[in-house]
């Protein structure tokens, strides 16, 4: 009996430090990894001589912490310089070594309710508000999509969240808003870098200098996921202001322009995304531009309205409208492929938008191609993408057609002159993503 109750105390002594552990903040169970890992390879292309090369690659890594009604999220992407290295410049004239690591997200908060079934939390930090859902293959959803998850990596909303999660028998509820230095508002490239998109509002964060245009501005988001027969019903609903909202820095002065950005999306889900389909919808109103001195940090700039016709500081409106459909080969019992829970994967999107502003054109055989600066206000483009790949679990290998076509010739050519109304790439995009 001694020896039992000998036995029984050198075990509890034994365990008690790892069960302590098992109840810290520092235990391995209260974190758990994000990572994207995504890479394009170009095929073909129209508009840059037809190069075979990378394209568009993301390298993303991070941390989600939780510890009771604790939460932390810590996401950063590799980046690269602002200006290219040429044999005569070794060294950047911009800022870009700085954008070798970029904070994505970077935010801490605390539950302040937690009771089923909902939870309210605040969170503080760097934020990426996650608004309407684009159901297309991968060139419209991840390269030319305009909504704010997929804006320019270096772009987030650093402030003052609140977040509402509500989950209950018919399905999920959720909605947040938040007062940050800079809402996200995105547009896609136009012209010989028509592939990709980019941030309206400059970045005025807190892992860069500190913030000094002093403009705020406010986000929110409203989400619902209805339980409906075997699928779900998904509608999102965003809408973010902001006064004063910096889109362009020069040598000593800032531009500044009120922005208004609207997204909203509608689809349904069936079966886990065997098939999933919906359509999604963006406005963007600019106010007419003003420009002020960039007189040191934490200085008010005093504005005056810019009275010059040139494009780029014109008020603009810009709207967005697509519609898409995913799915998988699992719909029709096709599955097992290469191995078990595999599955062939495809899409069709289109998406058109009116008012993007673009500048450009240029010469043929010295004479003008009539594409000058112009105001956004007639500017029409229609994007067509088509996608088919292979999927197993968090990897998904997808072959993409994209195909952007406009009114005015805003595309650069095999030659490098801005003559053409359309412009298509064949590419190769891999992702790993948790």
């Amino acid at each position: 009996m001694n020896r039992l109750l000998k036995t029984t105390s050198l075990l509890a002594l034994v365990s008690a430090p790892f069960c302590a552990n098992a109840q810290s903040p520092t235990d391995f169970s209260n974190f758990s990894p994000r990572l994207k890992l995504q890479s394009r390879y170009s095929l073909y292309d129209t508009y840059r001589n037809n190069q075979s090369d990378l394209i568009t690659n993301t390298a993303r890594f991070g941390l989600n912490y939780r510890y009771k009604n604790v939460l932390g999220v810590l996401e950063v992407q590799a980046g690269s310089p602002s200006d290219q290295f040429t044999q005569s410049k070794t060294s950047s004239t911009t800022n870009g070594p700085q954008n070798l690591f970029i904070v994505r997200r970077a935010y801490i908060g605390v539950d302040l309710v937690a009771m089923e079934p909902a939870t309210v939390s605040l969170l503080i930090g760097r934020y990426r508000f996650l608004a309407s859902q684009v159901y297309a293959p991968d060139a419209i959803t991840q390269v030319l999509s305009t909504n704010l998850d997929n804006v320019s990596s270096a772009t987030s909303s650093d402030g003052l969240i609140v977040k509402y999660v509500g989950k209950f028998d018919f399905g999920r509820v959720g909605a947040e808003f938040g007062v940050v230095n800079n809402i996200a508002v995105a547009k896609y490239s136009t012209g010989s870098t028509w592939f990709g998109n980019s941030s309206i509002v400059t970045s005025d964060n807190s892992f860069s200098s500190a913030p000094n245009t002093q403009s705020r501005g406010m986000q929110g988001v409203l989400t619902s996921d209805i339980n409906v027969g075997d699928g779900i019903v998904e509608a999102r609903l965003a809408y973010g202001s902001q006064n004063g909202a910096v889109t362009k820095v020069t040598a000593g002065s800032y531009q500044a322009q009120d922005v208004t950005s609207l997204e909203a999306s509608a689809g349904y889900n069936y079966m886990q995304g065997q098939i999933r389909g919906g359509v999604w919808y963006q406005a963007v109103t600019l106010a007419k531009a003003q420009t002020g001195a960039i007189v040191g940090v934490n200085n008010v700039p005093v504005y005056t309205t810019v009275t010059s016709p040139t494009a780029d500081l014109d008020s603009q409106n810009i709207s967005t409208i697509g519609v898409g459909v995913t799915g998988n080969s699992k719909l029709f019992g096709i599955t097992g492929l290469l191995a078990d829970g595999d599955a062939f994967t495809y899409g069709i999107g289109y998406q058109n938008i009116n008012g993007q502003e673009a500048s450009g054109g240029g010469t043929v055989g010295g004479l003008a191609t009539g594409v000058t600066s112009f105001s956004n206000q007639s500017l029409q483009i229609s994007q067509y993408n088509v996608g088919i790949g292979y999927n197993q679990g968090v990897f998904n290998l997808e072959l993409n057609y994209a195909m952007s076509s406009a009114n005015y010739e805003i595309y650069t050519n095999n030659d490098g002159v801005a003559k053409e109304k359309t412009a298509s790439i064949v590419y190769l995009v891999g992702t790993i993503s948790l």
